[in-house]
């Protein structure tokens, strides 16, 4: 069973390392745009607008993160309690949260760099700083894929 799920463990880590690459590059320019652009005397104005754009953000990324990783705790649950699902439906399925779940922090993230480019708020850049952590840490699992495709007779069996 290894020999079919470290292909694809390989192919979901490489898509992860991918996104992971393009939000930090992503964020590193915005900081060095502003960094030789932006006079630091001209703090742009806290308005109304600017401060509800704050925390609406900040409510999505508060939401959006423990959100995702708890989405894809909750469908691994169910795939391994679901006998009926064959193994190769259990991949795709496994591959299908994997892919929402980075996807969401990814948006976020992205989100954040996004405004904190508008903005000039380094709360953004924080906030995306946040969300990254988690993505680092979401990264696919061989483990985790194995454990899914072990059926209950194999698991007394190793017992």
């Amino acid at each position: 069973m290894k020999e079919v799920t470290t292909p694809i463990i390989k192919k979901l880590n490489r898509v992860h390392s991918i996104l992971f690459g393009v939000t930090i590059a992503a964020l590193l320019g915005v900081m060095f745009l502003l960094f030789y652009t932006v006079d630091p005397s001209s703090n742009p104005v806290n308005n109304y607008d600017s401060i509800t754009a704050e925390q609406i953000i900040l409510l999505l990324t508060l939401v959006a993160v423990p959100t995702s990783l708890k989405m894809h705790s909750n469908r691994i649950k169910k795939l391994k309690a679901d006998t009926s699902v064959t193994p190769v439906e259990k991949i795709e399925a496994y591959t299908q949260a994997f892919v929402r779940r980075i996807s969401i922090l990814e948006i976020v993230a992205l989100v954040n760099i996004i405004f904190y480019a508008i903005k000039h708020s380094d709360n953004y850049m924080w906030l995306a700083v946040i969300t990254l952590i988690a993505f680092v840490f979401c990264r696919a699992s061989e483990k985790e894929l194995l454990s899914l495709l072990q059926t209950e007779k194999e698991t007394n069996d190793e017992k």
